[in-house]
């Protein structure tokens, strides 16, 4: 066994989900006797980009590929017999299957790290906190931070923070699954942190569910952002063609599309104002051009209309969006829910105008996302800092 004063001070270990969560990453200060360790999960749907990992590598991280699916959702359950619907029974037996989920949860993926070796371990973890509570059992000095890679993540710990304090039925539900958890010996951490920028942009100092309490990290961020912009700047100068005031256009693909073409008749008048405008649209990294309509009807409305736009090439789609907004300088955005909204705000300019599209014509399979209940949009519009946003929600 080594001797604790022998022991090297720090191993950070991060798992990223996207791009998005390497602006964070690559901000936190360094500690001497620091051992960083970042997890490259080719199971997510956003794909890290091998140049960004050959990036990291250069800047002395060290890279895990895994391939491994963290969601402890369980489908087995049958939801046909009412009487057990009414009764709890298939919420019950729905928990103790994941519960052992939990419990037989190993980490193969992290055995080339000797954490015996360490003082202290930083988790920055991107999945559900119960991933690692085998882990937090058998190592006592673990500090968990859940790693921000969109807001999404906080508004969902909004949500459920207003839940467990307003809505009793949800209170008792997570009283009933702490006893379990406790009962079969699943560790259940008291505190955690949040490592992202949206709880400085909302203003909330900490949330809560079921006496465990998440915590904003105080950082700046932004030493991060300016890293990887750098590190795209030489690539970025290839496709600025076009000199003019430029509008950055989010294509909202979670809208019907009778909703997104009110959401163009709205930017097309826009551009009646100013003829010099260029409105700037890039895909999403899990989008193609091809065969989406959205692309389609654009390019022929856009014509139409006599509206000047410059849609960047497939190929720069894994360029996140914020890297483009710092680089062509744009002071608009027109968006319907998306990060950027925020993200914008803090990273690339303090003074963006932002446009923000809500509308009740949502695509089915997007009508559950956290993001588009009352609540949050209520919430959203009230505590967001950022007071330069025109809340779009008439269609």
């Amino acid at each position: 066994m080594i001797s604790k004063n022998k022991k090297k001070k720090i191993c950070n270990l991060y798992i990223p989900r996207t791009i998005y969560s390497l602006f964070l990453i690559l901000s936190k200060k360094k500690i001497n006797n620091e051992e960083n360790f970042v997890v490259i999960n080719n199971y997510n749907f956003e794909k890290i980009p091998k140049n960004l990992i050959f990036f990291l590598k250069k800047r002395k991280f060290k890279i895990i590929f895994i391939y491994k699916n963290y969601s402890y959702k369980n489908n087995n359950v049958s939801k046909k017999n009412k009487n057990k619907i009414f009764f709890g029974i298939n919420y019950l037996l729905n928990l103790n299957e994941i519960s052992n989920s939990i419990l037989n949860t190993n980490y193969s993926e992290l055995s080339r790290i000797n954490f015996d070796n360490y003082q202290k371990i930083n988790i920055y973890y991107s999945s559900n906190i119960f991933y690692f509570s085998n882990f937090c059992k058998k190592f006592k000095n673990v500090n968990l931070y859940f790693l921000e890679h969109g807001s999404g993540n906080f508004l969902s710990f909004v949500y459920e923070d207003y839940k467990y304090n307003y809505d009793y039925k949800y209170r008792l539900k997570m009283f009933v699954t702490s006893l379990i958890f406790k009962i079969k010996g699943i560790y259940i951490p008291s505190k955690s942190f949040y490592f992202g920028t949206c709880f400085k942009l909302f203003n909330v100092k900490s949330l809560s569910n079921n006496n465990y309490t998440i915590e904003a990290s105080n950082i700046d961020f932004r030493k991060g952002f300016n890293e990887i912009f750098n590190f795209y700047r030489k690539e970025l100068t290839k496709i600025k063609e076009k000199k003019g005031e430029f509008i950055y256009l989010q294509l909202p693909h979670a809208y019907e599309l009778r909703a997104y073409k009110e959401f163009l008749k709205i930017v097309s008048i826009k551009a009646k104002y100013n003829r010099n405008y260029i409105f700037i649209i890039k895909l999403k990294s899990t989008h193609s051009n091809k065969k989406n309509k959205y692309y389609i009807y654009l390019k022929k409305f856009f014509k139409k209309e006599k509206i000047n736009y410059y849609f960047l090439s497939e190929k720069f789609k894994m360029i996140p969006a914020e890297i483009i907004l710092e680089f062509f300088k744009v002071k608009e955005i027109y968006s319907a829910y998306s990060t950027i909204l925020f993200s914008s705000f803090y990273f690339c300019n303090r003074q963006i105008k932002i446009n923000a599209f809500f509308s009740s014509l949502i695509k089915k399979k997007y009508r559950n996302h956290i993001e588009l209940m009352p609540f949050i949009n209520q919430f959203i519009k009230k505590r967001y800092i950022n007071k330069k946003v025109n809340y779009i929600d008439n269609y």
